[in-house]
């Protein structure tokens, strides 16, 4: 093992233990007083906004970060993962299309944003962890690839 896939098996790690992390307090806390008060909550208020109607709620508390962190997050690490693991990105996809769905992800995030600010529609949860984890796994995808 060289040494760039030892780096790449150690971020998966740490990414999946981030994330892990994250969903700590909905399975520690019985209450949302004592997930407001959590460390671990707090820690994640500095990445998130921690609305509670827009995370997943687990038998009534939720996760340290929201629906569409946590997609962001579970992005990141399945897209170190596969590259731990051999799946070579650039010959799948070039680098050039990687950075189109990365735009094409970001508009499509942002476009949903601005209208559920300005009242248009109301998305889902679910909704907002499927664009989190496409837009994480291209990050991911564009910073492993080599240019071609």
């Amino acid at each position: 093992m060289n040494e760039a896939s030892k780096t790449v098996l150690i971020l998966a790690v740490v990414m999946s233990f981030v994330l892990i992390l994250a969903w700590l307090p909905a399975f520690l806390y019985q209450n949302i007083a004592e997930w407001y008060q959590s460390g671990i909550t707090r820690l994640f208020s500095s990445v998130c906004h921690q609305q509670p109607d827009r995370m997943f709620d687990v038998g009534g508390t939720h996760a340290a970060v929201c629906s569409r962190c946590t997609g962001i997050y579970a992005g990141w690490a399945a897209g170190l993962w596969g590259a731990a693991i051999g799946l070579k990105q650039e010959i799948a996809f070039p680098r050039r299309y990687v950075m189109m769905i990365i735009v094409g992800i970001t508009v499509i995030i942002g476009v949903d944003i601005v209208a559920q600010w300005i009242a248009f529609w109301e998305g889902s949860n679910m909704q907002r962890a499927v664009l989190g984890l496409l837009w994480g796994a291209a990050i991911i995808s564009i910073l492993l690839t080599r240019n071609n």
